[in-house]
């Protein structure tokens, strides 16, 4: 990859289901470790993901995609539980970003969170997913 543009990577995550969960933070946490500026954008649902303590409940469906991904978690030494997954990514150094108005419908405060670096409002994640490589879950 040459460029700004391979060495920045924006997710974001608007959903709570499990799966897609586990893929952004997974995701997040190999392409900061791979030495990529690794953003986490959390919006919509995905909040749900972050609140304390529901994060860990989180649960992969069973199945033949649950059971391969966990096995393929287990053998690369990742942790299964979501809310581990989550502190990996940020101990790798991704920056996790909370969209202000979601956070707002959702009647949540920043407190009841995990850890994450600011919130940020529609412009500036209009600009993030027009400027870097961006996925969506």
């Amino acid at each position: 990859m040459d460029g700004e543009r391979g060495k920045r990577l924006v997710i974001v995550l608007a959903s709570n289901e499990a799966t897609r969960v586990m893929l952004a933070f997974v995701t997040a946490a190999v392409s900061a470790e791979m030495g990529n500026e690794t953003y986490l954008i959390v919006t919509l649902n995905g909040i749900d993901a972050i609140v304390k303590g529901q994060a860990s409940k989180l649960r992969v469906e069973k199945g033949f995609v649950g059971s391969v991904l966990k096995k393929r978690m287990s053998a690369a030494g990742l942790p299964q539980n979501m809310e581990d997954l989550y502190k990996l990514a940020r101990k790798n150094g991704v920056k996790v970003y909370v969209d202000q108005m979601s956070l707002r419908i959702s009647g949540l405060r920043r407190e009841d969170l995990l850890d994450f670096d600011e919130l940020v409002g529609p412009g500036t994640i209009a600009e993030m997913t027009a400027h870097y490589n961006s996925i969506v879950f």
